[in-house]
């Protein structure tokens, strides 16, 4: 079985609040690909959502 993660103490001041939020929204947009500022829908993905439209369902 993994080892479990050792929870991490709580910053006790805002300068060290500022950098865990600012570590893990790095963490997060490195997990992204690195691209962020565009929400224009598709994130530069020219493929069709999956899944069904609404005609489609109603068809099931």
């Amino acid at each position: 079985m993994a080892p479990r993660r050792q929870p991490q103490p709580m910053p006790t001041t805002q300068a060290e609040l500022q950098q865990v939020i600012a570590a893990a929204i790095a963490q997060y947009a490195a997990s992204q690909g690195g691209t962020s500022g565009s929400n224009s829908g598709n994130n530069g993905n020219n493929n069709p959502p999956h899944g069904c439209t609404y005609k489609q369902f109603l068809d099931c």
